[in-house]
């Protein structure tokens, strides 16, 4: 068998696509639209008997943490952050600045963004309605980029799910019944 690794994508119509990416190191990651819900799932995969096996884990918050994506020291003398969840900004994000056991709110602006006179802080910490949050301990860094993961995700679990082989498609079991919705075609690198 060639190599499985890459990206499967399932598109039935504009409401109704999926994307399962299998990575070299035995993860992947499904992410899917159907009608309005959209979700995304990660685990590992394995191959038995020319079958692809896809495992995710209970309790799925284990492989997703918010982040800090980058931080650095700018010639600055404020703090600034750019909160986000995986690719939207996150305008109105509360962030709380702690200072020798005091707090002081704060929310992002319409861009995701805050800038704070820098002070001496001890810790700030990021939040979201229905997103992990984040704090983060003081620093030399004054600009960070942060990225909030969701609290549960919505979406599928996979236990031991066995998909078909066929050639560069594969065959999702879900869909038994309806050949057309349930082939994924193996897009070229």
């Amino acid at each position: 068998m060639k190599s499985v690794t890459g990206t499967y994508t399932r598109y039935w119509n504009f409401e109704n696509h999926t994307t399962l990416t299998l990575e070299s190191d035995n993860t992947f990651s499904f992410k899917a639209q159907e009608g309005l819900v959209f979700f995304q799932q990660s685990g590992t995969w394995t191959i038995d008997k020319n079958k692809l096996v896809l495992n995710s884990p209970d309790d799925p918050s284990e492989l997703s943490k918010s982040i800090i994506v980058d931080k650095k020291t700018v010639d600055r003398s404020d703090v600034i952050l750019t909160v986000k969840d995986e690719e939207d900004n996150l305008p109105g994000a509360p962030i709380y600045v702690f200072t020798q056991g005091q707090k002081k709110d704060f929310s992002t602006d319409e861009n995701g963004q805050l800038n704070f006179k820098s002070e001496k802080w001890d810790s700030i910490q990021v939040s979201y309605v229905g997103l992990k949050s984040l704090t983060i301990k003081a620093g030399p860094e004054n600009m960070y980029d942060i990225r909030l993961t969701r609290e549960e995700p919505i979406g599928i679990k996979f236990k031991n799910e066995r998909w078909t082989f066929r050639g560069r498609k594969l065959i999702d079991p879900r869909f038994n019944e309806n050949k057309r919705k349930n082939t994924y075609r193996k897009n070229s690198r």
